[in-house]
Parts: structure tokens; sequence; C-alpha cells
């Protein structure tokens, strides 16, 4: 009987073999008759040639360094902007209006009800039923900014003062923050899931007096009104399903309604001071990776040299097109519009559940997709489209994003290359990915929309240079061959002032030269013969083992995130050994198929604990690691699963869900140790 089935699965798997060689040939024969039609269409030749056009050219060398700049021309909205003075975010706004008036600025979804769905793991999660898009036009908007300011103005909130924003991203965080900005305040932006004494931090700092936040965040106020003497306002964005109360608030402090504030400024005359230039707009709050979150000082001429020079990225978008904003609104990147849809953390997901549902649909149709995959990458490394696979093949995976996508731009972490290049050919839509951080007001360089490497994050933008400089102790130089690599430093307008009531670090990170301000990120990249940059490392995640190899332990992340196992990961190297380990916040759905095989228990907590699974899944996850071609040195040789969630309230997260490394390796120390004593 075993050998029975064995030849039937034996035959199984040939007749697959046999039918996918069998259609690879046809499709042979196809691409020999169509090619010479294809090529006049397509034009490869061309497409090839902007693909690889010199995007950064060399302005400057020496011994330890090297700068670059972008020689493109400037957009035509950059162009307007200049003659037109448009050196604020407000006159940005304005001249929107003035463009677009009557469109549709702004949509939004009324929260009809919420659902509790319980999850594998037993945890709950909130499900949202919603109702459809209402749009708002660009003139709408401009007169709820305009009442919303004055309305500020009529609480007695002056002009050049601080007002702290804590609320999840929703077109009333637009309205207040431009409505703050028009009388000439400085918006303190907070992430809405930034842990409490993160919060109080924030406000203290700034000694801010008004607050805006949400109806599903007051709650969070009974506590930190208590830590924040100085606050005297609170306005609160409504909620849609529950009334708003202030009752048992602190009664020195005055609560507002936002539609109340809207409502008092519509009947206001005051007048408001216009903010310059120089103004100190933004103080962006970082996620804070490192310890407490520091707030970044930006001004209006940082924020519009960064827009201005990302519209020529934007220029390649219609009026009809629509933006979907995917991060946070307390993300610098949001605040520049139309620059960013999505971040790596959702594209990595997009490229697990992609791949979990080909797993599903059987060994032909897994066999089939793939070879569809790479059918697709190769034509488009020559310079092809493949528009009869595209509508057979990938239209029912357009469709997971409307169908309508016509690119997408991706920043916060570089992108592993497979997945870039897999998703990219999935959705049928290029990838562009940026690189910028807070500091540089999001802007340092971004992929143009016919480049079509992965790995790279573009040529710089027009607004700043960027400088590689040499790191002799981690092995990276300028003098590197064939490509120089170093600490990426950018330079330009586009640069903060620095952080806010923290001088030391400011002087630390931030330095002038030449009349141009310069913000030293940290991070290691790498310049291609076209001007094109990779981030390569980062200097505070590369680790010496004890033979003497480095390891990037962000590289490495970035890598076995992608395992279908892998929910999160932080990888921890100790240099007195040869090998990392690896703490996982495991994918509960497929942790429980593993369990089921191994007869183990349901409950997440004793799939942890359980051995046998724990051995399974490091061997799966070293299978993974070997298929991405990671160094032997660069694999765990032991590994721990957690259950607990990483979020940001238990602080092994910044709200931006990046890791914070030494709060994860204190929390586990002494697992950490476990298995580097005994590995399996």
């Amino acid at each position: 009987l075993s050998l029975a089935f064995n030849i039937v699965i034996c035959s199984q798997m040939d007749w697959i073999f046999v039918s996918i060689k069998a259609l690879q040939g046809l499709v042979f024969i196809y691409d020999i008759i169509t090619y010479p039609i294809y090529w006049l269409v397509q034009r490869p030749d061309k497409v090839l040639k902007n693909a690889t056009k010199q995007s950064a050219i060399k302005v400057e060398e020496s011994e330890n360094s090297i700068t670059f700049r972008n020689p493109a021309e400037v957009s035509e909205i950059f162009l307007q902007f200049t003659k037109n003075k448009i050196d604020t975010l407000d006159k940005a706004f304005k001249f929107a209006v003035a463009q677009h008036g009557r469109r549709s600025a702004i949509g939004s979804r009324d929260l009809i009800a919420e659902e509790d769905e319980v999850q594998p793991n037993g945890r709950i999660f909130k499900k949202f039923v919603l109702g459809d898009y209402r749009w708002r036009t660009f003139i709408d908007m401009d007169v709820d900014v305009d009442n919303f300011g004055r309305g500020l103005a009529e609480l007695g909130v002056t002009d050049r003062e601080r007002v702290v924003i804590f609320s999840e991203t929703r077109v009333e965080w637009l309205v207040a923050t431009f409505g703050c900005l028009r009388r000439g305040m400085t918006c303190v932006t907070l992430y809405a899931n930034l842990g409490e004494e993160a919060i109080i931090h924030g406000i203290n700092e700034t000694d801010t007096e008004t607050i805006i936040t949400s109806h599903e965040l007051l709650p969070k106020f009974h506590q930190i009104l208590r830590m924040t003497p100085k606050v005297k306002n609170v306005i609160v964005f409504e909620g849609q399903l529950k009334p708003l109360s202030f009752v048992d608030f602190n009664k020195e402090v005055k609560f507002s309604r936002y539609t109340d504030v809207i409502e008092l400024g519509s009947k206001s005359t005051k007048a408001g001071t216009w903010p310059s230039a120089n103004d100190i707009a933004i103080i962006m709050y970082t996620s804070g990776s490192t310890g407490t979150p520091k707030g970044v000082m930006m001004t209006h001429k940082n924020i519009i040299s960064a827009l201005m020079s990302y519209t020529n990225v934007v220029s390649k978008m219609f009026n009809n097109d629509v933006y979907m904003a995917y991060l946070p609104l307390a993300h610098v990147l949001e605040l520049i519009a139309g620059v960013e849809i999505t971040t790596k953390l959702i594209l990595d997901r997009i490229y697990k559940n992609i791949t979990e549902k080909v797993e599903k649909g059987g060994q032909f149709s897994k066999g089939l997709f793939n070879y569809a995959i790479s059918y697709k990458e190769k034509w488009y490394q020559k310079g092809f489209d493949t528009p009869i696979l595209n509508s057979i093949i990938f239209r029912s995976i357009r469709s997971l994003l409307g169908g309508n996508v016509r690119f997408l731009l991706s920043g916060g972490a570089p992108l592993a290359p497979e997945n870039h290049s897999f998703v990219r050919a999935a959705l049928c839509a290029p990838i562009l990915q940026g690189y910028g951080l807070t500091e540089t007001s999001s802007g340092a360089c971004i992929m143009d929309i016919e480049d079509r490497s992965v790995g790279k994050v573009g040529s710089p933008l027009v607004c700043c240079d960027i400088k590689l400089v040499s790191w002799e102790e981690g092995g990276y130089l300028v003098s590197d061959k064939p490509s120089p690599r170093g600490e990426i430093h950018v330079g330009g307008d586009n640069v903060a002032l620095g952080y806010f009531k923290q001088k030391e670090k400011t002087r630390e990170d931030f330095y002038e030269e030449n009349g141009r301000r310069w913000f030293k990120t940290g991070d290691i990249g790498v310049v291609h013969e076209d001007g094109t940059f990779q981030i390569i490392d980062r200097k505070k995640d590369l680790v010496k083992l004890q033979a003497g190899e480095y390891i990037s332990l962000g590289k490495v992340e970035s890598e076995l995130k992608g395992c279908p196992l892998v929910e999160n990961i932080c990888v921890y190297a100790d240099p007195r050994h040869s090998y990392p380990v690896a703490l996982i916040l495991p994918n509960a759905k497929k942790l429980n198929e593993i369990a089921a095989q191994e007869n183990g228990a349901p409950k997440l907590e004793n799939l942890c604990k359980n051995k046998v699974v724990e051995k399974e899944v490091l061997k799966l996850l070293q299978e993974y690691a070997k298929k991405r071609n990671l160094e032997k040195f660069e694999i765990p040789q032991a590994m721990r699963l957690c259950s607990e969630p990483w979020t940001p309230d238990s602080g092994l997260v910044t709200a931006a869900f990046k890791l914070k490394r030494k709060n994860i390796e204190d929390l586990y120390r002494q697992e950490i140790e476990d298995m580097y004593k005994k590995k399996f």
C-alpha cells in the first residue's frame, strides 16, 4: 500500500513537471514568433536606456568622502512654487486650493459598527464595518482649515504657540494641522500608539498648553493630565459610535469638541500672523528606537524643500489619480502629500499573503505561478511588459488592491530584493523605494519610475546632496572597489534645525559645511555606477563575531521576516560567539499548523514553550535562510518563540513598529544566555 501510494505521488509530480515543461516549450515558440511585434510596440531599447540613465554626478571628492548630486531638471510644479514664492506649508495648501478648487481633495469612510474578531491565538481584534467613501473638495477643506485656526484664536491660543496633535490618521488631523499652521503656530506631532511615558515627555518638553486628540484616545488623558500641569485646552475629534463625555476629567482644563471649534471660528473676525519660511512648522517626535523620542524641529523651508523635490515623482501622477495614505499622519512621509503609499512592513505582508495563497492552490498552481513570476521578471529586465500574462495570471492579485494601482512608493526600511521583484511582478506595478529620515524632512533619495532595478533607493533628491564618508572601523571605505561605500550624510535645505532642547545631541548628529546643513544618518550606503544608492547596513546594527566576520542584524532580520512562520524577529549576536541567535514572534496560524503535525497544544503560550515545535521552527527558519542566500555565520543557530505581542505599549517596538533592540534584549536576557549555553 505504501509503495502504491508513493508511486501515485511520484506520478502526480511527474505529470505536473511534464505539464509545466510542455507549457514552457509552447511559450518559447510564442516568444520567438511575437518578439518582433513586441519590440516594435514596446521599444525595449528606449526603456532600458531610460532605466539606466546617469542619476547622480560626483561634485566633490576627498580622501575620506565623496559627494553626489542629482543633475535632473526640476519639475514644472517646482518652477511654479519658485515663481509664486511658495515657501510655507500654508501657501502650498492655498496653491493647491487655487489649482483644484471644486475637485475632490480627500475621502473618508464612516464607521458603521465595531465587531470583536477572535484570532487563532485567542486574542481579540477589533473589526470595523465601514460605509462608502465620502469626498470633500479642496474648497471645503480650506474653509474648515480657516475656521479651525480662527477657533483656536478664540480659545486663547496665540500665534507662534506650540500645539500638540495626538491622534490617529483622519481628515480632522489634516484640518487641525493646517489650521494651526495658518495662524503661525507650531504643531507638535505624537504617534497615536506611543506609550504613556513618551506622550507625557513630548507634552512637557514642549511646554504645550493646548492638545488636540481623538475620542478614541481621550481615556488616556485621565492619567496624562495629572502629569502635564501646563495643559489648559484639550480639543477632541468626535467618535461616530459613542457619545463624547468630559465628565470625570480635570476641571481646570477646558475641553472642546472639534466641531464646536470650527463653529466658533466661523463667527470670528480675529486676524492671524502668517508664518515665514524660517519659522518652525513642526516638532515631530521620532518613534524612538534607541531611547526616549526626540523632537525634530522642521521649518516651513525644510518641508517645502522636500515637497518641491518630490514633485519630480508626483509629476508622474495625474489629476484623476487617488493617493492612498498608509502611514500615520504623525510620520514625516505622510506630511509630504502624494509621496508615500506604503511601507516595507505592508509590502512584506503582501508578499506573505500571496505566497500563502499560492501554496494552498496545489502543486500545479504553485509551479505555474512561480514560472509566471520568473518569466515576467526575465522580460521586465529586458525592457518588456507582459500584457497577456498580466491579464490571465495576475489580474486576480491586482484586484486585491482594487485593480487600479499604477505605482507604489515604499519607505521605512529597505525592501529585500526578492520581495521587491516578486510583489512588483505580482501587482504589475513599479515599486519605487525611497530613503529619508525625519531629520531630513523625509527627503534624501528616491527611485525613478523608469528604474527597473531592485534593492536600491535611487538617486538624491534635487534639494540635497548625498555624501559618503568612510567608516574605517566597520570596513566601509569610499575607496572600495568596484563601488564606493561609507556612512551616508545628507546636506541641503531639507535638513532640520536639530532636536528640540537637546543641543548636545544636535551637535553630535548635525553640522554646517560650506554654507550647507548636514545630517549624519548612521546608515551605510553604496553608490553604483549610474549614481543610484543602496542601503547596505546600519552602524548601530553591525556586530563583529568571534571569528572576525561582521554581521548586520538589520539585514538578517529583513531577510528572515519574509518567512511565513515569522510575524516579527529580533536577531542577537554576541561578539564572544561565532553565530547569532533569534527571538521570534511567530505567526500563530502557521504555528498551529506545525502543532497539528506534532500533536501539540493549541494555545500559543504552550506552543511557544514546546521544544519539539521550537526545533521544527528553527529547522524551517534555517532552510528559509539558505534559500535567501544568507551566509552560514548569518543564520541563527538557536531561537526562542515569544508568545507576548511586541507592541508600542509593551515598549518593545516604536510607534512605527521598528524594533527597540535594547529593550527586547533586556527583557529576554535570560533566554539569550540560555540559547548560547545550549543550542538545539
